[in-house]
């Protein structure tokens, strides 16, 4: 399956384009006889059979042409990125008729960008890159391998972009000359493990004497805030600065999940009210997958998902003891 479709003849009506079709693929014309109403009734184009697929529409085209396919009963079926046909209720049945062939032997390839249907279909997945092979293993270990270089090299740009800047941050007052990611051991970083305490360490220069600055930490997903380590909070400020100084923020108990994450940093003065350097993004890290085994994850998606939705992960459990009610 490449192209669903292709070979579909727009003059003649669905009933002679599904006998062309699965003839051309080898179907035999008593298989295709027996299989006719089943082809049709998948497809859902009862009440246009008849009709010269020129007046069809993308979606009925799509239909018909995966439904021929799929009763073609191969022992082999390579899919080149076309499960997303039609609407919700046919993608379902398109899934569920390649579990159905599975169940009987075939032996299904899947050729896609599409991460969850990969990991959701697939029990082993070659990892192909510039025409070479980067990986090979279980689905779910190659997903998880490229979503973290994905989101590795993100942040390698971010940190190229701000290289050249020896200042950060700058006003008449204060100076941010450096904003690093420490691990748990201490070490500059740009990556850490799910569920790994982590620390921010911010060097300045305070051009004159300011009374209890409040230091604030913003952690920033796809532009969207995800949390805050802030003095504005918690009021933990130092009495004053004055010149050169340090000061290190130690997140404990992190529930970010593997992504990139953007610092943005700004600092107020004692009331809170006004900056006394203005807000920006300072610095990027990548949460890794490693660690990640420690969450429960046996649904069919788990890792991919865990990987792409929500940026943080919370403990929780589901009451199903009402799930049908008698």
């Amino acid at each position: 399956m490449i192209e669903l479709g292709t070979g579909f003849h727009p003059m003649l009506t669905g009933r002679e384009n599904i006998y062309i079709t699965a003839a051309v693929m080898g179907m035999k014309k008593e298989k295709i006889d027996r299989r006719f109403e089943q082809i049709v009734e998948f497809a859902g184009i009862g009440d246009f059979l008849d009709t010269p697929i020129k007046f069809y529409s993308s979606g009925m085209l799509v239909r018909l042409g995966f439904s021929v396919l799929a009763h073609l009963d191969p022992e082999i079926m390579l899919v080149d990125e076309i499960l997303a046909v039609g609407d919700l209720y046919f993608q379902h049945k398109c899934i569920e008729r390649i579990h159905e062939l599975r169940g009987k032997g075939l032996a299904f390839i899947l050729v896609s960008h599409s991460l969850y249907r990969i990991e959701s279909l697939c029990d082993s997945v070659i990892w192909i890159e510039n025409g070479e092979e980067v990986m090979h293993g279980g689905a779910r270990e190659v997903v998880r391998a490229y979503r973290d270089k994905a989101y590795k090299e993100q942040t390698l740009e971010r940190e190229k972009e701000r290289a050249h800047n020896q200042v950060l941050l700058e006003s008449h007052l204060l100076r941010i000359e450096d904003v690093s990611v420490l691990d748990s051991n201490g070490r500059v970083t740009n990556k850490i493990g799910y569920g790994e305490p982590f620390g921010i360490r911010i060097k300045y220069f305070a051009k004159k004497r300011i009374l209890r600055p409040l230091f604030n930490l913003r952690f920033l997903h796809a532009g969207f805030a995800v949390f805050e380590t802030s003095m504005l909070i918690d009021g933990g400020a130092p009495e004053y600065i004055d010149g050169p100084g340090v000061i290190e923020c130690r997140v404990k108990s992190p529930s970010l999940l593997p992504k990139c994450y953007d610092i943005l940093l700004f600092v107020r003065n004692r009331e809170g009210a006004a900056d006394l350097v203005e807000m920006d993004v300072v610095s990027s890290f990548t949460v890794s997958a490693e660690g990640l085994e420690a969450i429960r994850s046996s649904g069919p998606y788990a890792i991919g998902h865990l990987m792409e939705g929500s940026p943080v992960h919370f403990d929780y459990e589901w009451d199903i003891s009402k799930a049908v009610l008698q």
